[in-house]
């Protein structure tokens, strides 16, 4: 079932996200990034395309349960996005940010506000276009991507819940 709901997630991004299957691609960075919003810490990766361009897209990823901690290698080993993305096996030419939930929280809906901020301060840093930002999650993720979308649709181009 994991698997299937993964295949899924990668199809739906594929269509929708800007991202494109490959054997191998060296044409990105993924990196760990830790900032501060609302007087705590948030970690995230961020995946970055070596060809960035003005007005590019930014895709939020929210993990499922499984994922939740203070270590970003969760997420690379339980969720197949994040995984796809950092061996190189799925590109795209949007930003990707995906940030890590701590253990004590129970929905993506708790962190709304930490979301806004991500996105906020990725808004700040890098050439995004404000009108091409997206919102997808699997599980844990799926929901909050459900309910976050629903309360800020303005923010939002487009969403793909899943599970």
């Amino acid at each position: 079932m994991k698997k299937t709901a993964a295949g899924i997630l990668v199809l739906l991004l594929l269509l929708f996200c800007n991202l494109a299957y490959s054997e191998i691609d060296s044409s990105y960075s993924m990196e760990q990034m830790c900032i501060e919003i609302n007087g705590h810490e948030l970690s995230f990766w961020l995946y970055t395309p070596s060809d960035i361009v003005s007005n590019t897209a930014l895709i939020v990823y929210l993990h499922g349960g499984t994922s939740r901690g203070d270590d970003l290698s969760l997420l690379v080993a339980h969720e197949g996005l994040p995984q796809y993305l950092l061996d190189g096996k799925l590109s795209s030419s949007a930003l990707i940010a995906m940030p890590q939930a701590p253990e004590n929280v129970r929905s993506w809906e708790e962190m709304d506000e930490d979301i806004l901020g991500l996105i906020s301060f990725l808004t700040d840093h890098y050439p995004i276009d404000s009108a091409k930002i997206s919102l997808t999650g699997h599980s844990m993720g799926g929901i909050g991507t459900w309910l976050i979308g629903y309360e800020h649709q303005d923010i939002f181009f487009r969403i793909a819940p899943l599970s």
